[in-house]
Parts: C-alpha cells; sequence; structure tokens
C-alpha cells in the first residue's frame, strides 16, 4: 500500500514539474518572440504588432523603436505589404484628431496662446516644407522643374545617368537664364512621392551626392550660385536646389555641362560641353565646340 502511495506521489511530483516546465518554456519563447532588439529580421511577431502600430495610428518614428528597425525598414515594409497608402491616411485621421483636441484644451484654458512652433534663426533662414508645398501649388511656373528622382531610374531602380542628366540640365539652364527651383521627390504637376525609392541613404548622403554630381558636371565656379537643400515634408523627405543666376566673370561666358557617361549614351564626344538655357518652360541645349586644353573633366 505505501508502495502504491509512493509512486502515487512521484507521478504526481513528475506531472507538476512537467506542466511546470513547459510553462516557463511557453513563456520564454514567447518572450523571446517579442523581443525585438534580439530580431534583426521581419518576423511573423513583428509584421503583425506593425500592423497593429498603423491601426493606431503609430507614426514611422514610434514604429521604428518599438521594432528596433530603422525609419526606412518600416517605410519599406509597409509599402512592401501595400499598406503605406493606409498609413499615410492613417496619419492625417489621427493629426486631425489631435488638433481638434488641442483646440478644445486651448478654449478650455482660456490663454491665447501661439501654435506656432519657435523658430531658431537658422530655421527662420532655410526654406521649410510650407515654402515647398507652396512651390509645387504653381507647378505651372516655367521657373520650377520637377524631377521624381536624382539618381535612380523610376523603372529599373538602377543608377542611371539620363535621369542624373535631367536634373543637372535644369541646373545649368535655370543658371543662365533668370534662376529658378529644381524639386526632386515630386511628380508631374507637383505631386508629393518623396525620395524613398531613390537610393536615400540619410539626407546627409543625398545632399552630398547631389552636390558632388553638379561640382563634376557643371564645374566649381558653378556652385557659389546652387543652395542645395534637404526637407522632411510629413514623412516624405524631398530635395530642393535653389539656382540664382550666375553672374561669371566673363560677361559672355555661361555655364557648360559636361557629363561623360551622357554624353557617352548620346553618342557625343566624350568631353562635349553642352550649354543649356530655359526656353518656353523647357531646358534646351546648344552644344559648344572648345579647345580640348579649356574642357573640364567631367564624371
Amino acid at each position: 500500500m505505501i508502495e502504491i502511495l509512493l509512486a502515487i506521489a512521484i507521478f504526481l511530483v513528475v506531472v507538476i514539474f512537467v506542466r511546470s516546465h513547459l510553462s516557463i518554456r511557453r513563456q520564454l519563447n514567447h518572450y523571446i518572440e517579442n523581443d525585438f532588439s534580439k530580431q534583426d529580421t521581419w518576423s511573423y511577431a513583428k509584421t503583425r504588432i506593425l500592423q497593429q502600430g498603423v491601426a493606431e495610428g503609430h507614426d514611422l518614428e514610434r514604429l521604428s523603436e518599438r521594432l528596433h528597425q530603422s525609419e526606412a525598414s518600416v517605410r519599406s515594409k509597409l509599402v512592401s505589404m501595400k499598406v503605406y497608402d493606409a498609413y499615410l491616411e492613417r496619419q492625417v485621421e489621427v493629426g486631425k484628431a489631435k488638433f481638434e483636441e488641442w483646440q478644445k484644451l486651448k478654449d478650455k484654458v482660456g490663454k491665447p496662446f501661439s501654435s506656432e512652433p519657435v523658430e531658431t534663426e537658422k530655421d527662420r533662414l532655410a526654406p521649410n516644407w510650407k515654402f515647398v508645398q507652396s512651390l509645387s501649388k504653381n507647378w505651372f511656373d516655367p521657373r520650377i522643374e520637377f524631377c521624381e528622382t536624382f539618381y535612380t531610374s523610376t523603372t529599373s531602380k538602377k543608377a542611371d545617368p539620363l535621369t542624373q542628366h535631367e536634373v543637372i540640365k535644369h541646373v545649368a539652364a535655370f543658371l543662365n537664364t533668370a534662376g529658378g527651383h529644381v524639386l526632386i521627390g515630386f511628380g508631374k504637376q507637383g505631386k508629393l512621392l518623396g525620395l524613398f525609392d531613390d537610393d536615400l541613404r540619410t539626407m546627409h548622403h543625398y545632399q552630398h551626392r547631389v552636390e558632388e554630381t553638379l561640382r563634376k558636371t557643371l564645374g566649381d565656379y558653378a556652385l557659389p550660385y546652387i543652395k542645395i537643400h534637404m526637407i522632411k515634408w510629413g514623412s516624405e523627405d524631398v530635395c530642393m536646389v535653389v539656382c540664382e543666376k550666375a553672374d561669371l566673370d566673363d560677361s559672355d561666358s555661361e555655364v557648360s555641362c559636361t557629363y561623360q557617361k551622357y554624353n557617352e549614351i548620346m553618342g557625343f564626344e566624350k568631353r562635349q560641353k553642352l550649354i543649356y538655357r530655359r526656353l518656353n518652360a523647357q531646358s534646351l541645349s546648344d552644344p559648344i565646340v572648345v579647345p580640348s586644353n579649356q574642357i573640364a573633366e567631367g564624371d
């Protein structure tokens, strides 16, 4: 009898131990599954939390912190899931609700205060998204050009000299005429697209790439008349190239463009110089013949 009771007791202890072990194992697995700091790739749990975050109106910054992924990675995942447009729509809804809540709070407090953020001297000098928005609304202005991308083709998604040359020629034409603005990250009639598909790594890297390309193709003497600004408009990044009329020492000289990769594709001489000017809201070129010892190297 004692042996039977002892066997039953041992059996119960084993059962309790196994159940406890399985419970702890499940909790540990659940913890590991939801410890996103240990996960580099997109797991099922991460994707599920991402979907929940979008539905709850979390922005890219909050989603990035929660999932331990970069904002670019989160945005790419939303695009691949085909829910990026839904994310943007949800952000508009959340923003509207927060603004209405702010209005009620302001009325309740009864204390007048400005809704405008305090601007620094740098903020006042640098163009912001409101300025870019005003330009995009005036898409018909001949002093404004819109380019979807600068570095990559919109079809192949690869580096493309023809695409790069589109931006370069508009900049050169504005420098030789009356100045203007080239906005990158916009479609036809000023539609905001952003630079996500244009090999955007960091805003500093993108700006440096544009500046270096313009320096190599237009020359150092053109840079003082060019200002490049990286601007964040909502969740999108855009680039604005501001061009002044180039006041060169020689009154008869103009800014010329020498882009070897483009010239090779078009069948021109490798170091052919092109002069671009604005005419009827277009950037048109004239080839010029220059002695070889005066031709600047172009990339």
